[in-house]
């Protein structure tokens, strides 16, 4: 269908035929003001909204259309109106849902946002695109605790691949970096334009507005980032890729081995098998790795943004694995590389570092913190064999 292949002139001459042959048709109207509004022809695009739901009263699809072309002109507004005037009609629409919780976020009302994006997952638990926009809500908020299972639900949702799944990623190394930080002013604002520009689906514009704020911060891989989305959205998966290219270099670097070859994922995402280099914004992130055979499962955190404990690029060696869910947030508020329950489980406190070894086995706290294994008590020989069992289990991972 010439809409679904962003061929927009094409579709409104199609959809003119069939009012043409129809006549006095709600879905017509409605459909050719979406055609009309991708082109930027919003006047007629509203022209027809108005028809559509003057035919057919109970019809909400005009309205969330109109909201959603008003909000492409920067009116929230006037969006908030169609999207309330909307679930008048019908509460429980999850598109009008989604898109009134979006129109608060902007607006800055973040708890009123997550309300209604809950609204939406009740009515359909499936719903990706709400869980993200719930955790960005959530993280603007403050709550960065409940952002990260927000943006961990999305990832373990959505299917391998996904576009949400990778933007949740994404956003959860935003969470715990240190943020985007401009030298320029307008490579700022260019980049504002275009992330906005890319929530109301301007997905040409965005790319004007990211190449543009690129030619000014050329160092910052987000850039390149969101640039290579606006144009996956365009479906030009060729140019996509080009800035993908740009950004990877620009990114830090893990370097990932374990003793035996297991899957490797990083904040959720799979990246393939062990060894592994991967790069990853400046940020702490979970790397977790999941063995073929077995229930051997683990997850470290992991910094890549100088943090005390390494440097980037760091390299991450697992030693040992045990089964631990591998997409469980770990507390490490100390940022030692250790988690807050081993170290309290085994020391009492946070006060141990990662290259300490209380027992004197050679074998550094860091170590022992991934092999989940007891770092008072002698015993080398679990580095020796892979990934048998040694003295894993005996403190529990905590999901937030």
């Amino acid at each position: 269908m010439a809409y679904y292949s962003q061929d927009y002139v094409t579709a409104e001459q199609r959809f003119n035929d069939v009012i043409s042959a129809i006549g006095q048709w709600a879905p017509g109207f409605n459909n050719r003001g979406l055609a009309r509004c991708k082109q930027l022809d919003f006047a007629g695009a509203a022209a027809d909204f108005d028809m559509a739901k003057s035919l057919a009263p109970t019809y909400v699809a005009p309205y969330l259309n109109q909201g959603k072309c008003l909000a492409m002109q920067h009116d929230l507004a006037g969006a908030r109106t169609e999207f309330e005037a909307g679930l008048a009609i019908e509460p429980a629409h999850v598109k009008l849902l989604y898109n009134l919780g979006w129109v608060e976020a902007e607006e800055g009302y973040y708890v009123d946002a997550v309300t209604r994006y809950s609204d939406a997952l009740a009515e359909d638990p499936s719903y990706v695109r709400a869980l993200v926009a719930a955790g960005v809500a959530l993280a603007e908020n403050g709550d960065s605790s409940s952002a990260v299972v927000a943006f961990y639900d999305a990832i373990n949702m959505a299917p391998t691949g996904d576009l949400f799944a990778a933007m949740s990623a994404y956003n959860l190394q935003l969470l715990r970096g240190p943020g985007v930080s401009f030298d320029s002013d307008s490579a700022a604002q260019e980049y504002g334009d275009g992330l906005f520009n890319m929530r109301v689906g301007l997905f040409a514009e965005a790319e004007q507005d990211f190449i543009a704020a690129q030619t000014l911060e050329p160092f910052l891989p987000d850039i390149p980032w969101m640039l290579a989305w606006s144009r996956l959205r365009q479906l030009q998966t060729d140019a996509a890729a080009d800035a993908l290219a740009d950004a990877l270099p620009l990114m830090p670097v893990l370097d990932v081995d374990s003793p035996a070859e297991s899957q490797l994922f990083i904040d959720g995402i799979f990246r393939g098998d062990t060894p592994q280099t991967v790069e990853v914004f400046p940020s702490r992130v979970d790397v977790a790795f999941r063995r073929a055979q077995g229930p051997q499962e683990r997850t470290v955190p992991a910094y890549a943004d100088g943090t005390p404990g390494g440097e980037s690029p760091i390299e991450v060696t697992l030693e040992q694995v045990s089964s631990i869910s591998p997409f469980a947030e770990e507390t490490d508020s100390d940022r030692d590389w250790l988690g807050d329950d081993w170290e309290v489980f085994f020391f009492a406190n946070l006060s141990q570092g990662p290259w300490g070894d209380v027992d004197d086995d050679g074998v550094s706290n860091l170590r022992e913190y991934w092999a989940n294994s007891d770092p008072g008590t002698i015993s080398p020989e679990i580095f020796t064999d892979g990934f048998e069992s040694g003295d894993a289990g005996a403190w529990s991972h905590t999901v937030p």
